[in-house]
């Protein structure tokens, strides 16, 4: 992981940001869900928008990482914190060729660091339905099932 750089962008406005959370946007699309859709059919400025409102009287963070040899942005970390010192880690992604390195246990290390740093003590992360095979990485850095939530699929999840 030596040849991987840090970097905390101030926006979400960042052209490789965009294009990664597109790309984990098209992962959580193809899972065996019944909100895939739903979730295919998300916009990144909408999702910019509903961060910044949520962090609009607290904080937010874009952590990038990046490969130094080829200089391509192959990970990120989306984090706010609320008014009320309540922080999610809202968005992880790192690219499929890239896993298995660390990238990830770093981008999430770091935004746990900068959460410490503001006294957050409750910290929360959300896993969508069908991407169960991350519930292990997140377990590893503390983060267990306090309820699971669950939402009606329009027509009963049946096809039309």
């Amino acid at each position: 992981m030596e040849h991987i750089v840090f970097q905390t962008v101030a926006t979400l406005d960042h052209p490789d940001v965009q294009s990664l959370w597109e790309r984990q946007r098209a992962y959580h699309g193809q899972l065996a869900s019944p909100f895939a859709a739903e979730v295919g059919a998300r916009v990144y400025a909408d999702r910019c928008a509903e961060l910044l409102a949520k962090a609009q009287q607290g904080h937010f963070r874009v952590e990038l990482a990046q490969d130094a040899a080829t200089e391509a942005c192959i990970g990120y970390c989306i984090t706010t914190v609320t008014a009320q010192a309540a922080g999610e880690i809202d968005s992880l992604f790192v690219d499929e060729a890239y896993r298995g390195q660390g990238i990830g246990d770093a981008l999430l290390q770091r935004a746990l660091v900068w959460m410490d740093e503001l006294d957050v003590r409750v910290k929360r992360i959300s896993v969508a339905g069908g991407n169960e095979a991350v519930l292990g990485f997140y377990q590893r850095h503390g983060f267990y099932a306090r309820s699971h939530v669950l939402m009606q699929v329009a027509n009963g999840g049946k096809q039309e």
